[in-house]
């Protein structure tokens, strides 16, 4: 799930797989992956994500943001 590119900035993006995944948020170029989320937790909050992802990006921008910050490095 990606919204914009490494070429287009803002860059919001999903990397994994639904129980092993990280968050990429780059506002300003320089970008920030969140750390590892792992198991049924990360399942559930990837269901959560393409559901959104898919009906509105807004919430999805605002879900993957809060949670960046939430499992930040």
């Amino acid at each position: 799930m990606n919204i914009g590119s490494h070429k287009k900035l803002p860059h919001y993006s999903v990397v994994g797989e639904k129980n092993n995944f990280y968050l990429w948020i780059d506002n300003d170029g320089k970008g920030s992956s969140s750390k590892w989320i792992k198991g049924s937790n990360a399942f559930s909050l990837y269901n959560d994500l393409a559901r959104l992802f898919k009906k509105d990006k807004k919430a999805f921008i605002t879900l993957l943001t809060q949670q960046h910050s939430k499992h930040s490095k």
